[in-house]
């Protein structure tokens, strides 16, 4: 089930009406929505994730093999007592995949 913010008038009484409604789909929405007589105006799906992770997710071009990589070598530094922030600093800089060093350049900074 997906959540959905609702903006809609009330066919009854003309009324400006706001919520929220749980459906399978969007479509699925507006039709419950319809079917209790109200006119949309905006309809949007509510996202669940963090927004950590939905900026972690837009770096879809990062291959398993090189986040498998970077949590083993992580581990091993953090097991070594080194510092998280230079440690991201390190694996960061040396990152092969352009893109995951320049996340990780990111969490570092956000840490």
């Amino acid at each position: 089930m997906e959540k959905f913010n609702y903006v809609a008038t009330s066919s009854k009484e003309n009324k400006k009406v706001t919520g929220i409604i749980e459906a399978v789909t969007q479509i699925q929405a507006q039709s419950i929505l319809r079917s209790k007589g109200y006119f949309i105006i905006s309809l949007n799906k509510i996202e669940m994730l963090p927004s950590w992770m939905r900026w972690w997710q837009s770096f879809n071009r990062v291959r398993s093999d090189d986040v498998v990589h970077f949590t083993r070598q992580l581990s091993t530094m953090i097991n070594a007592g080194l510092p998280l922030v230079q440690c991201l600093d390190i694996l960061s800089s040396g990152a092969t995949n352009k893109v995951f060093g320049q996340a990780l350049g990111k969490v570092k900074e956000a840490v």
